[in-house]
């Protein structure tokens, strides 16, 4: 179901999308933990920590490609609220060219490198194996996990965002199903989970191609828009690319803390890795929010309204502080519950560097809040380099404290790389944002637009 984002009051766009992106996001995230759950309790914290392991680089590559296909979908939102329908299905074709080469490029690279990458890691050697094997699995997968993204976002960029929300629901559900028949019942263990992750997106995204041929006539392109298109490629690129690349960034300083982490051993990183994940659900209120609000200034800077956008951002924000509130109370609250339930008897190791990575990130929330709604809002309005460069922050700040911190504080030190990153990129992102905007306020004839309430 398309939705115009260009009228109407923000807030009554703004919270049914950004609710229907934060199911969808929690069932995806719900998955992502089940999936340790389910390896931790079929075989031990090794398991748990092998996947543990890998999740920086996972986040490097998904979120390259998460990051190209929100650039993607931004750009399409734009032609959709300035009503250019033939601009969008150009942008839309040509779209799917880049991903093609983009994922033939990632799964080639990226298998082989992995060993390389793993050995820089310090990955322990007793969980050197299973963790490459499933990275493996993953990279020969790409090209399914890009057209799955890239399906998601043509969606969202029409202001859908209820259809991707069952997708979500069908593929995670089946995500979990096959879990339980690899790993639980064919004993495939962490290898298993990666087959079961890379199949189930694979019938998902065949279930979205159907889906948009049979429901979004406007995203019909044809045999002449599957071309490479110079202006096209240029636009998307121009949006989508420093997208991509913020978030390999944002991941390169993760990999860092990584590296610090694994010379404590597999139940540091359990605990470090489960209390992670968990933490990731309550990400998703942000993440949900920045998703609609990254849309909601696409299509309306398409429309030249700049009034919208302001009053738009305004309004997020707000939602998102109140989201914080939410997450500070919870993972204080259970923090030891979701830290206990990766596996069938946590360690005292485990545990408690789980429950510490959460007294260490508990204030910051807010901060993190500030940081992902400004970010996308920002992308939104068509300035994604800035977006990058904050990312490059993020990243200098994660090593800077692995660096200087971490011989002195240790673990502690380790934890405190995610939420003393945030604090700058955060602060930077605001201030860049209202400056462009004024930009975009003067050349659509506005000097002060108050936005509408």
């Amino acid at each position: 179901m398309e939705v115009n984002m260009t009228t109407g009051r923000p807030y009554k766009t703004l919270v049914p999308f950004a609710l229907n992106v934060l199911v969808g996001n929690l069932v995806l995230q719900l998955y992502n933990v089940c999936d340790s759950v389910i390896v931790g309790n079929f075989n031990d914290a090794r398991s748990v920590a092998a996947i543990g392991v890998v999740t920086p680089i996972n986040f490097m590559f998904i979120g390259f490609i998460s990051g190209l296909c929100a650039g993607i979908s931004i750009k399409l939102a734009d032609r959709y609220g300035a009503d250019d329908r033939e601009g969008l299905r150009a942008h839309a074709g040509t779209a799917v060219l880049i991903a093609l080469v983009v994922s033939l490029m990632l799964s080639v690279g990226l298998i082989l490198f992995n060993p390389a990458l793993l050995t820089l890691l310090r990955t322990p050697t007793s969980i050197y194996a299973d963790s490459r094997a499933y990275l493996n699995i993953l990279y020969g997968g790409i090209i399914v996990t890009v057209g799955f993204n890239l399906s998601i976002g043509m969606m969202r960029a029409v202001g859908d965002s209820r259809s991707p929300l069952f997708f979500y629901v069908g593929a995670s559900l089946l995500n979990i199903l096959l879990d339980l028949i690899f790993v639980g019942l064919f004993d495939m263990g962490v290898p298993g989970a990666a087959y079961a992750t890379i199949l189930a997106q694979a019938i998902g995204l065949v279930m979205q191609i159907l889906y948009l041929r049979r429901r979004f006539s406007l995203l019909h392109f044809e045999r002449r828009h599957l071309r490479w298109q110079p202006q096209c490629v240029k636009n998307i690129l121009n949006q989508a690319l420093p997208m991509g690349i913020q978030f390999s960034i944002t991941a390169i300083g993760t990999l860092v803390v990584q590296a610090a982490l694994n010379t404590y051993g597999p139940e540091i990183i359990a605990g470090f890795s489960a209390a992670n994940k968990v933490q990731a659900l309550g990400f998703q209120l942000y993440l949900s929010l920045a998703i609609a609000i990254a849309t909601f200034v696409g299509q309306n800077r398409g429309a030249r309204r700049p009034d919208r956008i302001r009053a738009g951002v305004r309004q997020t924000m707000w939602m998102a502080l109140a989201c914080s509130a939410v997450v500070m109370v919870v993972t204080l609250v259970a923090g030891r519950i979701f830290v206990g339930m990766f596996t069938t008897d946590p360690s005292d190791a485990m545990m408690g560097a789980g429950l510490t990575y959460y007294r260490v990130a508990f204030s910051m929330y807010p901060i993190l809040a500030l940081l992902i709604v400004y970010r996308n809002a920002l992308q939104g309005l068509g300035f994604s380099g800035w977006a990058m460069m904050a990312g490059v922050v993020e990243m200098i700040v994660r090593v800077a404290v692995i660096v200087f911190l971490t011989d002195a504080m240790g673990y502690v030190g380790v934890c405190l790389s995610d939420p003393l990153a945030w604090i700058p990129a955060g602060i930077g992102l605001v201030i860049v944002f209202y400056r462009k905007l004024r930009q975009v306020e003067r050349k659509a004839g506005y000097a002060h637009a108050n936005g509408e309430d």
